[in-house]
This record gives C-alpha cells, structure tokens and sequence, in this order.
C-alpha cells in the first residue's frame, strides 16, 4: 500500500510513495523460470494527465516477460487514506482524525494527486515481450486461471499473427463461459432491442456492449466456420460488400479474442 506507515506488515513497507510495489514488480522476474507466472497486486501514484497504465509500462518495461496490466479504481488521497484508516479509529475519532491528517500531509507532501489499485500479471518468456491493459469489474471477479491463460494463448497468436487474412481463416467459438444477454424495451407500440452485451460468467467477468452486426457475428461463431465465411453471411444479410463487413468485424474479433470471449478451434 502507499502509506507513510510502517505499522502493519500487511500493508505498510516504510518506503516512499509506490516504491514497495514498483520494487516488487521490477524484481519478480528474476525469480521465474522460462513460462512460468507471477501475480501481484499493487498500488501506484498515477500522474495528472497520465493514462493509469503510464507508470505500470515503465515498471515492466525490459523484465523479459509479457505483462498483463489490470486497473482496479483510481481514487483521490482522501478516499485512499479513508478506506485504510476505517478500522483504525476503533471508536476514538482523536486518533482518526489525526491519523488522516498525517496521511494526505504524506501525500501533500509527495505530490500525490491520484492513487490506483489493480493487479500486474507476468510470464517469462524469451522474444519480444507484449504488454496487455485492461479493466477490471471487481465485482464479478472469479476463479481466473483459465481466463488468464485464455488470454495469454490469444495474445500470443494474435502478436505472432499480423496477416489480417490469417485471422479471418481461423475457426472460432464463443467460450463456454461467455453469455449472451439482450435487453428489450416497449417503445412505439412495440418490443424492441434496446441492448446486446455478452458476460464473461468466470475469470474476470468481463463485459462487452455490442451492436447488432457484433451481436450477430458472436451468435453465429460456432467453431465450425471460419471468421471470414461468418463475415460473408452477415454481409450478404446486410446488403454490404464482403470487404465492408470484415473491416466491421476484425477489430470486434481481434478484442473479443484478446479478452477471452472468444477461443479457436
């Protein structure tokens, strides 16, 4: 955690600012075999202006692994220090409040605008290294150890794949995890679409909105036909060149494949 404490072994390490989970990560790989996984969780200062995921790139930057960067929240000092302190009080508001007030004067003092929390996810591996970030939905996290691996396969293929031909000829499936969901609502006299999403059920429970040409090229991956020939079908429905539905559908299926929604067959 980024605190100015050194109380709690579980949660303070007496080192400025992020330094403690920077220092973790940055070292991890060291210690793994070629294939092998870390998993941390981790707090960081996140710079004004900066995306959350600036300072996490610099931390893995050159570790020899893939890096799978997850952002959890981002909050203020204020909302920071008040979650970790709740339980500290124990009833003497005193001592709360002047726990707080040593807190955000710590990260008044270090510039701290904006702390993040999530998770960092390595594997060694020897070549050019990819780095991955997403968002996570803690509230529907899961047992995530095929998801992960989902994922890292996915991201492996598609790194080592840039011919966009070679893509649209793999024969691809909805894992069996993923849910398609479609809302409707009454309006103008009658039922219609007002929304298509489709939920990761395990692992990281991820959640995609999508329109009607993705909804539609989801519900028709079965693994027996090729990404391309799905893309054909949905044009000839929709009255569109082949050329025109593909450009629609590979970014989808790039994204889908890379967060695990989708796997080859």
């Amino acid at each position: 955690m980024i605190s100015p404490e050194s109380a709690y072994l579980y949660r303070d390490s007496g080192m400025t600012g992020d330094a403690v989970s920077r220092h973790v990560v940055e070292q991890a790989a060291a210690f793994l075999e070629e294939g092998a996984f870390a998993q941390m969780l981790v707090s960081w200062v996140v710079a004004p202006g900066d995306h959350w995921s600036v300072a996490l790139r610099t931390w893995v930057a050159g570790s020899g692994c893939d890096a799978w960067l997850l952002h959890d929240d981002t909050v203020d000092p204020l909302t920071h220090a008040g979650a970790w302190l709740r339980h500290e009080a124990r009833g003497d508001s005193d001592a709360h409040a002047a726990a707080l007030d040593r807190w955000l004067a710590y990260f008044e003092r270090l510039g701290i605008e904006m702390i993040a929390v999530g998770a960092v996810i390595l594997r060694r591996r020897n070549g050019a290294n990819w780095v991955l970030a997403d968002e996570l939905s803690s509230d529907r996290l899961g047992q995530a150890s095929d998801h992960i691996l989902r994922v890292f396969a996915a991201q492996d293929f598609l790194t080592s794949t840039r011919d966009e031909q070679a893509l649209l000829a793999e024969s691809l499936a909805l894992d069996e995890h993923a849910q398609l969901e479609q809302r409707v609502a009454y309006r103008d006299g009658g039922w219609n679409a007002d929304e298509i999403a489709v939920t990761l059920r395990d692992g990281l429970g991820f959640r995609a909105t999508l329109d009607g040409t993705t909804g539609g090229m989801l519900a028709a991956l079965d693994g027996r036909r090729t990404l391309g020939q799905v893309a054909g079908d949905l044009a000839r429905l929709q009255g569109v060149s082949p050329e025109e539905a593909e450009r629609a559908l590979l970014p989808v299926a790039r994204q889908m494949l890379v967060t695990g929604f989708l796997v080859r067959v």
